[in-house]
């Protein structure tokens, strides 16, 4: 009961923040009237239904003529099925585990926003331009469920496979063809063509809503004209593109970009959950926006992950100078690790590995190697190698885990969640993250006690450090499983790990602490986005 009280609570709030933003967000007497209507609604499921209606007003009144007849009936039978697609994926992801949150909702939000922003300057756009921003947003994530039809048929089969004796063999024998004009892409995207089409073949989302849309649109050579900037919004403001965002000369795609990644208020989760309900304070005039997000709910929340996909993402903008942008994050969910006993329980280890005889070749080599797999990326695109031989008693003998946990650094550890932050050793209590935006750039900065400030930095030698270590106990720990008779396959990959409590009997079987599962937790967080260091 406390916890849909505490849901309840955070609808309200959020319900608050979305009133402000429709009565400051200067819309005509008709628009204002629907958006009032689907604040008002008091469930969240309801609200989508009308926030469907509002999806297809917008595509129908803002493209009028230029919308084909069969882009109407679509967008009616779309509309009837987007929430149902949704639940499919809220579904699918809750069985791989991952996080989800709602994007139905989230574009009305991100509408409400733009149109806020689009006031103010560095942007003032006319009225002709909020139509076009309009569209975008409406459009932004509209085929987010297609970019993930192959994950929605993988995660269910899989599901199947693990959870049925009989079913063993269900395959995943599909094809999705996607339907792409090729003549008009090449035209609006010019040089970024390859790009694009990649994104296309690669189900990314925004590229591929940027494709439905063009499917609304009358076959004139003009009207794809008139739209090509609509076009290159929907698809640009996925951040997978490597592409430069000035924002004097696209003001319609860096507020866009913005708007979504400030919206994470009142988006509930797969898991019931609504981690921000409101932003407060909220501060936007000319050439500034401060937003102070509210985490009343940090559970399954993983701020490290969100932090690290908003930088990649708005560290595209050139600022150009024109505007201040501050998002700060009130979170104090991190614990400080005892990392000295990693050397300790990393010996125990390996006098255990020594008295294991299936742990060598069949030469009586103290050598075993990890299976093959590609590199992959770390952090901020930094790769390192992930296929290599291990050498338990020269490796062991000559690894010095002092190089990198006692080199004047901390390990942090969100409670809550796999993430990871590495400060330096004056950091006493994390109070805040922010992001900031100013000059030309954005950054992540950590904020202490003292009410320092520490910029988020690249170090690739302390990443390959960390990661070298990681694997190195995490082979160990796999070939401790296999000679305890544990049926887990010869793949290194983090979901076939052990499971926490299993691990822990292994610890005790093997007499080490069993704070080598935080060990674990980094792993993840390095694997997955959800690892900063602050120096």
């Amino acid at each position: 009961m406390a916890a849909n009280m505490e849901i309840r609570s955070s609808i309200l709030k959020s319900h608050l923040f979305d009133k402000e933003l429709i009565e400051n967000g200067d819309w005509d007497p008709q628009w204002k009237t629907k958006f009032e209507a689907w604040n008002e609604e008091g469930f969240p499921e309801h609200q989508k239904e009308i926030a469907l209606e509002i999806m297809k007003s917008v595509i129908v009144d803002l493209l009028k003529k230029d919308c084909v007849p069969k882009g109407r009936v679509k967008i009616d039978r779309l509309g009837n099925m987007l929430d149902k697609l949704e639940q499919l994926l809220i579904s699918t992801k809750t069985l791989d585990n991952k996080y989800y949150r709602d994007h139905l909702n989230h574009s009305i939000r991100v509408i409400l926003l733009s149109k806020l922003m689009a006031r103010y300057e560095p942007f003032k756009l006319t009225q002709k331009e909020v139509d076009m921003l309009v569209l975008s947003c409406a459009f932004h994530d509209l085929s987010y469920p297609l970019s993930q039809i192959h994950k929605i048929i993988n995660s269910t089969l899989n599901s199947i496979n693990r959870g049925y004796n009989i079913a063993s063999n269900v395959t995943d024998n599909y094809v999705v063809k996607l339907d792409i004009n090729l003549g008009i892409i090449k035209k609006i995207f010019k040089e970024n063509f390859d790009m694009m089409l990649k994104g296309a073949l690669g189900y990314d989302h925004g590229m591929l809503s940027a494709l439905e849309f063009i499917t609304y649109l009358t076959d004139k050579e003009e009207i794809y004209d008139n739209y090509s900037e609509v076009i290159q919004d929907i698809a640009y403001h996925s951040p997978i593109y490597d592409k430069k965002i000035n924002i004097e000369e696209n003001k319609r795609l860096t507020i866009l970009i913005l708007a979504d990644e400030i919206q994470d208020w009142g988006r509930p989760n797969n898991y019931g959950q609504m981690p921000i309900s409101k932003i407060h304070p909220f501060e936007i005039q000319d050439n500034l926006i401060i937003c102070n997000f509210i985490i009343d709910d940090p559970t399954n929340y993983s701020l490290l992950r969100q932090l690290h996909g908003k930088i990649e993402n708005l560290k595209r903008i050139d600022l150009k100078d024109k505007l201040n942008v501050e998002f700060k994050y009130l979170y104090s969910n991190y614990a400080l690790i005892n990392t000295n006993l990693f050397i300790e329980d990393l010996k125990a280890l390996y006098d255990y590995c020594l008295k294991m005889e299936d742990i060598f070749d069949s030469n009586n080599n103290p050598h075993f190697y990890e299976d093959d797999y590609e590199s992959e990326e770390i952090y901020y695109g930094y790769n390192i190698e992930s296929k290599h031989k291990l050498d338990l008693r020269d490796k062991l003998s000559n690894y010095n885990l002092n190089k990198f946990i006692l080199n004047n650094k901390k390990i942090w550890m969100n409670v809550n969640c796999n993430e990871a932050l590495i400060t330096d050793e004056n950091v006493e209590v994390i109070e805040e993250l922010k992001i900031k935006g100013n000059k030309r750039t954005f950054n992540v900065y950590l904020g202490d006690r003292s009410g320092n400030l520490n910029n988020a930095s690249e170090n690739d030698d302390m990443l390959s450090e960390l990661k070298s270590m990681i694997r190195f106990i995490n082979a160990i720990i796999v070939k401790i499983t296999r000679y305890l008779d544990r049926p887990y396959p010869y793949e290194l990959g983090i979901e076939k790990f052990p499971n926490s409590l299993e691990l822990n009997e292994v610890y005790q079987r093997v007499g080490v602490g069993s704070h080598f599962g935080n060990l674990r937790k980094i792993s993840r967080a390095v694997s997955s986005n959800g690892l900063f260091i602050f120096s």
